[in-house]
């Protein structure tokens, strides 16, 4: 457990893998911030997503692949954010994702998540022009 915290050793294994996952897009809440956010993060991130069965990007791909069927763009546009941080996709490939998705999730669901790729590419190289100067 880290000296500038009280979280508890379970919960910051979970809050650590979600600053990996997400390359600090979506920092996780301190423990105690709410119910939901106490049981989601020490399980989704500590255990579903710390497991080795899968890559990160495996599971990554899995998880856009619900969500765009979900018609989620804010959180496919995180996703594909910290994929392209990451380095886990590229822009062509995120595009074709969108394409991919279309006969599974339906064109005007697909057209959606065309809008989520552009903000995220956007975000990132506006992320990316701010660090380099």
């Amino acid at each position: 457990m880290s000296e500038e915290n009280n979280n508890s050793p379970e919960y910051q294994q979970g809050a650590d893998r979600m600053s990996d996952i997400y390359c600090g897009i979506v920092p996780p809440a301190p423990e105690g911030s709410g119910r939901f956010t106490d049981l989601m993060i020490p399980h989704l991130f500590g255990k579903v997503w710390d497991e080795d069965i899968l890559s990160i990007r495996d599971r990554r791909l899995f998880t856009m692949g619900i969500i765009a069927a979900m018609g989620e763009y804010d959180v496919f546009t995180i996703q594909a954010m910290a994929a392209l941080k990451r380095e886990e996709l590229t822009t062509d490939q995120l595009h074709e994702l969108c394409c991919h998705a279309a006969p599974y999730a339906g064109y005007p669901r697909s057209g959606g998540l065309i809008g989520a790729v552009g903000k995220a590419i956007n975000a990132v190289n506006t992320d990316d022009k701010k660090q380099n100067k």
